[in-house]
């Protein structure tokens, strides 16, 4: 633990770091919960088939006309993977805020309040979007290319017509036409709704837009200045020198413009990773969208479950548990 005033501002720290075992004792719970929603995420996303099959249209020429266009897309490799994807999503919002509360911040409750409702949001959205998956699900557009019915054409080649419509279409599910004999990639190519790349991204890029805009106040003060105000987060806001502190104290006057841009930039990074599947044609526009809410939401759930408020200028950048550890704020 770091006395203020008294080591290098190189120094990486915290002023307020519990014992090992306070640590334990406070996140055990958590962390048990979150490994369980992770490992349940990954036994649906990997060996659980669509609840219900689906039965999708097929006859010649299906690939060329509209009917069958929305999942006539050839596989491609995916620019960015479900792996990656996961990882980006928790890497570099952890490492973000793991910097700032280790050289500027030095507040141990801070990092762990950040630390949870990151794990809250990426956890919970990711199981969340498993299990739409499993219960609900779509055809990918790449779906085609991926079952291989008996008679696909892998490049149909282009008409100047649309091929008639046949008189009877004949409806049928994978284990009736896929050639395709690998059942983990057959059930894949049914699991389009949600866009779970969509939703990690949200969750851990809308997160970090969420924290920086309550550290650096880019919103500025809430106008609601007249609301009962949580006494626990109004002492947090006077601690005394070398105690949590906020980045910016400018609450009055008008915020300044990069504040802006470190605002938007994690949005923007969400943005793109999310539509990197339309890109590659492994999602359809509605499950990006559907899947960029499920991950904003639970983002903005977890913000509120680890610190005092989501967007009241005054407590957003207090910890919960922080007000906790000084014994008071507890009605």
């Amino acid at each position: 633990m770091l006395t203020p005033g008294k080591h290098h501002w190189l120094r990486p720290g915290y002023y307020n770091t519990p014992s090992f075992r306070q640590i334990c004792r406070d996140s055990w719970l958590n962390v048990l919960t979150e490994t369980l929603c992770v490992i349940i995420s990954i036994i649906l996303w990997r060996f659980c088939p669509p609840l219900i099959p689906y039965n999708f249209p097929y006859f010649e020429g299906v690939e060329t006309h509209p009917i069958g266009l929305k999942y006539s897309q050839p596989l491609r490799e995916e620019y960015i993977d479900t792996i990656m994807m996961a990882a980006i999503s928790f890497l570099v919002p952890s490492s973000i805020m793991l910097v700032m509360n280790l050289w500027v911040l030095r507040d141990y409750y801070n990092w762990d309040a950040s630390f949870t409702g990151l794990s809250y949001a990426l956890s919970t959205s990711t199981l969340f979007s498993c299990i739409i998956k499993v219960l609900i699900g779509g055809l990918r557009p790449n779906f085609y290319a991926i079952c291989r019915p008996t008679t696909y054409l892998p490049e149909p080649t282009t008409t100047a017509s649309v091929p008639p419509m046949p008189s009877y279409i004949q409806y049928s599910t994978v284990d009736q036409l896929c050639t395709n004999t690998d059942k983990l990639s057959l059930n894949e190519a049914q699991k389009s709704f949600p866009a779970s790349h969509a939703s990690s991204a949200f969750a851990g890029f809308v997160f970090l837009t969420l924290w920086l805009s309550a550290h650096y106040k880019t919103l500025g003060q809430s106008h609601h200045d007249t609301k009962r105000h949580n006494v626990a987060a109004e002492t947090a806001l006077h601690n005394p020198k070398g105690s949590f502190k906020t980045l910016s104290d400018q609450y009055f006057t008008a915020v300044s413009h990069w504040k802006l841009i470190v605002f938007s930039t994690p949005l923007w990074v969400a943005v793109v990773l999310s539509l990197s599947k339309l890109r590659d044609g492994w999602q359809h526009p509605v499950d990006v969208a559907c899947g960029a809410c499920i991950g904003g939401f639970f983002a903005v759930v977890a913000y509120k479950m680890v610190f005092w408020s989501v967007w009241d200028a005054r407590d957003n950048h207090v910890p919960r548990r922080h007000v906790d550890s000084a014994g008071v704020g507890r009605e």
